[in-house]
């Protein structure tokens, strides 16, 4: 699950470097599905946590 969180975070920084203008909807579903993918990691810890 790590592995998959750093390899979303490094997507989204090399966007940054290759795209200069609006990002398409590719990079916009990147975006949502990396901040779905944390938002889920977190509830879990939360729930174990508990």
């Amino acid at each position: 699950m790590l592995s998959l969180v750093v390899l979303l975070e490094l997507v989204v920084r090399v966007r940054g470097r290759w795209l200069r203008g609006d990002p398409g909807p590719g990079w916009l579903i990147a975006d949502n599905l990396r901040i779905g993918f944390v938002y889920s990691i977190v509830l879990e810890a939360f729930k174990l946590g508990t």
